[in-house]
């Protein structure tokens, strides 16, 4: 009977950049945002591992002022918690994949650069994650990101223009440096 032992415990603090966008809007351009937290893991084996994250993230999305005159910015900030399972393609580079729940701390829409209450953010934003990561020498790491939306950003939308965020989904890059001290 073979056991399963977790090897390589990962504990650290992690910060990057997020380049968030909002699915059903093509008006809608990247916002770039801060994500930053901490993340837990450790190594099943030689190929296999997994890591947490609690991360504060901010999304959304913002909207070229010459082609709206509506709506210039839809910002949502996020408790972020991925779950992703690793998979070591040598000993210091990795793919990983998982899924991720955004817990939504704050909502801003802004029109002629006054916040309204115009969307309505579901409070829990459903998400894929997918991607790559290098553990570097002195406890450094290096990760690139893709997330995809699996459940709708809002509930409802009160600007006649914007009907289709009713169907958005969150679509984001993050790349980001961390360091574990385990």
């Amino acid at each position: 009977m073979s056991q399963v032992q977790a090897q390589g415990l990962d504990f650290g603090i992690k910060a990057g950049l997020n380049y968030a966008n909002v699915s059903g809007i093509e008006d809608f351009n990247q916002r770039q945002g801060i994500s930053a937290g901490l993340f837990a893991g450790a190594r099943l084996g030689d190929k296999l591992g997994f890591q947490i994250d609690a991360l504060y993230s901010q999304q959304g999305a913002e909207v070229d002022q010459s082609i709206s005159q509506v709506i210039s910015e839809f910002n949502l900030d996020y408790i972020s918690i991925p779950i992703v399972l690793k998979y070591y393609l040598t000993e210091n580079v990795n793919i990983h994949a998982g899924p991720q729940l955004g817990i939504l701390l704050n909502e801003e829409t802004s029109v002629f650069n006054q916040t309204i209450s115009a969307v309505e953010a579901n409070t829990a934003d459903w998400l894929g994650t997918i991607g790559v990561g290098l553990d570097l020498p002195l406890g450094l790491r290096a990760e690139a990101r893709y997330s995809f939306g699996l459940s709708r950003v809002n509930g409802s939308v009160s600007l006649p223009d914007f009907d289709d965020l009713s169907n958005s989904r969150t679509q984001m890059t993050t790349l980001s440096i961390g360091y574990s001290w385990l």
